[in-house]
C-alpha cells in the first residue's frame, strides 16, 4: 500500500470540491492527521492538495482519498435532501454509504438513485471499485462502464454463458445489458418493498 510521510503533500483531482476548503483539518478515524494547503478549479476539475503533519511519521495513502470521497459523499447527500450514514473498512478503503430515506416520501427513490450513482462515479474517479465486496447486482450494473470498455464487458458476458448457457443464474443482474451481442434489456417487475 502506497504511503505518504509526515511534511509530505499529496494531490486530488476531483469533479466537485465536495465543500473542501482551504486550511480545512484532514481528520481519519477523529483524529487530525494534516490540513488542506489548497483548493484550486483547474478546468472542470478541483484541485485539492493536503499536507500531512510533521508528527505523523506514515499515512497510508488510501485515507486521504477516503478523506476526499467521503467530504464528496456529505456534499452529495445534502445537495439530494439526504441523510448518509457512513460504514467504511478504511484499511482497504472499502466504503459503505447508508442511505436513509422513507420510501413513502414522494420522489425519494429517485434522489437516492441520483445520489448512489453519483458517489459510485465520485469513488471510481478517485481510482476506487464499482464492489469491493458485495458484488455488482442490479444497482450498479449500469455503471459498469465506467470501469470497462465494451470488449471487457462481451469477454465477461462470453465467460458467463460458458456456464450458464440457459441464463438461468441471476438473470439480468452484474452485467448491464447490453453486455454482449444480440442482447437485449428487459426490465423485470420487482415486488414492492423488495430489498434488491
Amino acid at each position: 500500500m502506497p504511503l505518504i510521510g509526515g511534511g509530505d503533500t499529496y494531490h486530488a483531482s476531483f469533479t466537485e470540491s465536495g465543500g473542501i476548503k482551504a486550511n480545512d483539518e484532514v481528520r481519519i478515524a477523529g483524529v487530525r492527521v494534516g490540513k488542506v494547503t489548497g483548493v484550486e478549479l483547474a478546468g472542470d476539475k478541483v484541485d485539492v492538495t493536503f499536507k500531512v503533519d510533521n508528527d505523523n511519521p506514515w499515512l497510508p495513502l488510501n485515507n486521504l482519498r477516503i478523506y476526499c470521497v467521503l467530504a464528496q459523499v456529505y456534499e452529495i447527500t445534502a445537495r439530494h435532501g439526504l441523510l448518509v450514514l457512513n460504514v467504511f473498512h478504511a484499511g482497504d478503503g472499502n466504503l459503505h454509504p447508508l442511505l436513509v430515506y422513507d420510501a413513502r416520501e414522494p420522489g425519494v427513490m429517485e434522489r437516492v438513485h441520483a445520489a448512489g450513482d453519483e458517489i459510485v462515479r465520485v469513488s471510481v474517479e478517485a481510482g476506487g471499485v464499482l464492489s469491493g465486496e458485495h458484488g455488482i447486482g442490479l444497482e450498479k450494473r449500469d455503471l459498469m462502464p465506467l470501469m470497462f470498455s465494451a470488449v471487457d464487458l462481451a469477454a465477461q458476458a462470453a465467460l458467463r454463458d460458458a456456464f450458464d448457457p440457459s441464463g438461468l443464474a441471476n438473470p439480468g443482474k452484474v452485467l448491464p445489458s447490453p453486455a454482449g451481442c444480440g442482447d437485449l434489456h428487459v426490465a423485470k417487475a420487482v415486488a414492492e418493498g423488495a430489498w434488491i
